[in-house]
């Protein structure tokens, strides 16, 4: 697994408004973990997980399913809120190729000379 975070600037903490997620419209009460590109995350780090809503951190009230890989709130998010988030996550990868090539330099070390890594999309 790959291990990426929502805040865009490099060694700096995650913020609960560092990705809009959503729109409350009164009666939804769960929804994708989405990145600004649209890519959904199913692998978030939970301990990690902030939320917002119209910009203001909650700290309770919301939990991430592992089954259907969505974040659910206790009570659906007021019409027209904006939900925001921002959290760490995985991102699950496999080798691109079956076979790992590998030689042996002068001296006596193992040297690979191309790892290809693919996303997988769940």
């Amino acid at each position: 697994m790959g291990h990426e975070q929502t805040h865009a600037g490099n060694n700096q903490a995650v913020s609960a408004i560092d990705v809009q997620i959503g729109v409350g419209d009164g009666v939804t009460n769960a929804m994708n973990l989405i990145l600004q590109n649209g890519r959904q995350v199913t692998h978030p780090i939970e301990e990690s997980l902030r939320i917002a809503i119209d910009g203001e951190e909650v700290f309770s009230g919301f939990t991430f399913d592992q089954v259907t890989r969505k974040l659910v709130f206790d009570a659906a998010p007021p019409v027209a809120a904006i939900i925001s988030a921002g959290f760490e996550f995985d991102v699950p990868v496999r080798f691109e190729n079956e076979q790992l090539i590998a030689t042996r330099t002068v001296n006596n070390a193992g040297e690979v000379s191309d790892i290809t890594l693919l996303e997988l999309r769940f």
